[in-house]
């Protein structure tokens, strides 16, 4: 695996590196700090407690993940509440720095390099383009990809199909950088690209290799 690394972070001819965004360039621990302030005021303006929302979510067709949380961003959006969530999200970031360790440093990097740098995520685009603006990033991102706007997400090949098309990419030239095992690495590997699985919350290791 390290080798594999190595060897793909030293291809200079690589065109485009495509990152996942949530656990990748900025730290999950954003959407656990806020949690429990956007689902108190879901339930404070719609007047309801959490079983009435448990039921009308699951009727939304919004369903809680591996530790019986709901995605807060896809429950607001349901609910008409996006403009609250994003007031919540957007005060979070002003007063923390959740990018993920050497992210800002990777990034400058490929640009002097000449590289095309993408965003590949399951966020809404419009979340994708908020951690730009807050942090200044929007002149080192070439492309973004949101599964919410291609109505596929990452686990599903058709997701890479739809960005490869749009977007003009060549996988065998590309390397897709995450860390989720499947999303990330083994479902872009199996349409053509390179892929590198990291650490959840630190590029640090591809930091260091790209140094080398």
């Amino acid at each position: 695996m390290l080798l594999d690394l190595q060897k793909q972070l030293n291809e200079t001819k690589m065109d485009n590196w495509i990152f996942d965004l949530d656990g990748t360039l900025v730290n999950l621990r954003t959407y656990e700090e806020i949690y429990p302030l956007v689902i108190d005021t879901v339930l404070a303006l719609k007047k309801i407690d959490i079983h009435t929302l448990d039921e009308l979510a699951l009727a939304s067709k919004v369903y809680k993940n591996s530790r019986q949380r709901w995605d807060t961003g896809d429950l607001c959006r349901e609910f008409g509440l996006l403009e609250i969530y994003y007031s919540i999200l957007e005060g979070f970031i002003r007063e923390n720095n959740i990018l993920t360790n050497n992210a800002l440093e990777i990034l400058n990097l490929l640009k002097e390099r000449g590289a095309r740098i993408g965003i590949a995520s399951n966020s809404m685009k419009r979340t994708i383009e908020t951690y730009l603006e807050m942090y200044s990033l929007g002149s080192k991102i070439d492309f973004i990809c949101s599964a919410v706007e291609t109505g596929v997400s990452k686990n599903k090949v058709g997701f890479w199909e739809h960005l490869i098309r749009r977007f003009d990419i060549n996988p065998m030239k590309s390397t897709v950088i995450g860390d989720n095992p499947l999303d990330d690495f083994e479902v872009p590997k199996s349409v053509g690209f390179n892929a590198l699985l990291t650490k959840q919350n630190s590029l640090s290791d591809v930091y260091l290799r790209l140094l080398l």
